[in-house]
């Protein structure tokens, strides 16, 4: 089964949430876990909490299915949603998300019109 939509890794001691999107949430789950357990995930606050607690200490969840185009909005609007999602970053310009996270989704969306 394949779902597109916004995900959480979610922290379950602290509550805090790593927040993604993707077109085929599982496979994407698969592909933060692989990262994490080789130690070279780009949320460096996740990979920390990842390398303290282990694995059993997360829990994945569809925060919300959507269609493909709905993607990039609703990944905004769920990290904003957090008070302090995994996502962050110290040296982000916007704090709910990591420069290099940043600075993929917008190359997505260059070029692409804006409803």
């Amino acid at each position: 089964m394949t779902i597109s939509g916004v995900y959480g890794i979610v922290h379950r001691r602290t509550g805090r949430v790593y927040v993604g999107s993707s077109s085929d949430v599982f496979k994407r789950w698969w592909q933060h876990t692989n990262t994490l357990n080789h130690g070279r995930h780009h949320a460096h606050g996740l990979q920390e909490l990842w390398l303290e607690s282990g694995v059993s200490a997360f829990t994945f969840v569809v925060l919300e299915s959507c269609a493909i185009e709905d993607l990039p909005i609703r990944e905004q609007e769920w990290l904003d949603s957090f008070d302090a999602p995994l996502n962050a970053s110290r040296f982000a310009a916007c704090p709910s998300l990591d420069p290099q996270v940043a600075e993929k989704g917008a190359a997505k969306r260059r070029g692409r019109k804006r409803p």
